[in-house]
């Protein structure tokens, strides 16, 4: 079955390959870089769309171009190298208490975590006010893309939209440089924590066959989020008209084998159905779906028990459930395959 979650740990990455891993789908994590198809915001699974901006095609529209003399009125705006000090942890902070989502416990975590590669050359916008940082965000460079990396506000500024303009200043000094795309990143459909990224113009997302298509041919019924639910949904009921429990359940860890290769005997799947799901015994039945092949996979896998230690220290450890793939049962094209090889082999006496 296919792993939705894939993270690359280059030991160095010129401007040119940056390029081309932002053109398909990939992003900065740390000193790593990442692709997903999925992501659990907030306990609730989540489908992740891939964006960029076409900068060549682009101009700032004129409520835009307003809002920036607007800022400029009003703040100071410098451009230029990364800088890590005091006063961007402590704008940093005051944001993140205000923030939704999981973030970073410090800009040095969120930079490099606990390696000491320094793979790309970032940039900083910056906004202050009377000499004080205000606000600031900061995106890498390649070769002919920018990568729109975090922005941050003091959440007492938070009616001048500062962080929208540092992506807007982004943008900006994109088009005066002469690049080519700007990346920001993922948007969540039916989530709309993202969706500012939307405003910035005519916004192009990346199909799972790798292809970029303008964002007026989205179609929010039909994501991989979707697409998994329902194919789960339909051998669930499948199984369940034969007197077979079955039911749907999302497993949360399934990104832990791309981020620790020691847990790669783990399950990489989202969502699965669930066999006999009141037994709760240490062995368990599996039914996966894999959407780039259209196969139903059928395994028995071991319940386990891990231990998640947030990098942040103020986090406490939480208990979660692992579950480890043991005996692969068979990989089937249709859902009547799958009922009829479930209903011999309980018929032969072995269940869960």
């Amino acid at each position: 079955m296919a792993s939705y979650t894939r993270i690359e740990r280059p030991n160095q990455l010129t401007p040119e390959q940056l390029d081309d891993y932002l053109a398909r789908g990939w992003y900065r994590i740390g000193q790593t870089l990442m692709t997903c198809r999925f992501l659990v915001f907030e306990d609730v699974l989540r489908s992740t769309i891939w964006t960029r901006l076409d900068l060549r095609q682009h101009a700032l529209r004129k409520g835009q171009r307003k809002q920036l003399a607007r800022i400029r009125r009003e703040f100071d705006v410098r451009i230029g190298p990364l800088v890590v000090d005091a006063e961007r942890e402590s704008v940093y902070q005051a944001y993140r208490a205000t923030a939704r989502g999981e973030r970073s416990p410090t800009l040095d975590h969120f930079l490099y975590e606990e390696t000491d590669r320094d793979l790309f050359d970032t940039r900083e916008v910056s906004i202050w006010r009377d000499g004080v940082l205000v606000a600031f965000s900061w995106f890498d460079v390649g070769e002919s893309t920018l990568q729109s990396l975090l922005g941050a506000f003091l959440p007492e500024e938070q009616r001048w939209g500062l962080g929208y303009a540092s992506m807007l200043l982004e943008l900006e000094w994109g088009l005066n440089h002469g690049y080519h795309y700007h990346y920001s990143g993922y948007i969540m459909p039916g989530e709309p924590a993202m969706d500012y990224k939307l405003r910035a113009g005519d916004m192009q997302w990346l199909d799972t066959t790798g292809q970029w298509h303008p964002w007026e041919s989205f179609n929010p019924d039909q994501t991989p989020e979707r697409a998994l639910t329902e194919a789960l949904q339909a051998v669930t009921q499948a199984l369940v008209a034969c007197g077979i429990p079955t039911t749907v359940r999302d497993y949360a860890m399934f990104e832990a084998p791309a981020y620790d290769p020691s847990l790669s005997k783990c399950m990489t799947a989202p969502r699965v159905a669930e066999c006999f799901p009141s037994t709760h015994t240490t062995s368990v039945l599996f039914i996966m779906y894999d959407l780039d092949s259209a196969l139903y996979g059928v395994t028995r896998a071991t319940r386990a028990t891990g231990i998640v230690k947030p990098p942040d220290p103020n986090v406490r450890p939480r208990h979660v459930d692992l579950f480890l793939i043991g005996e692969p049962i068979g990989t089937f094209s249709s859902i009547a395959d799958v009922v009829h090889s479930l209903q011999r082999r309980l018929g032969a006496g072995r269940s869960t």
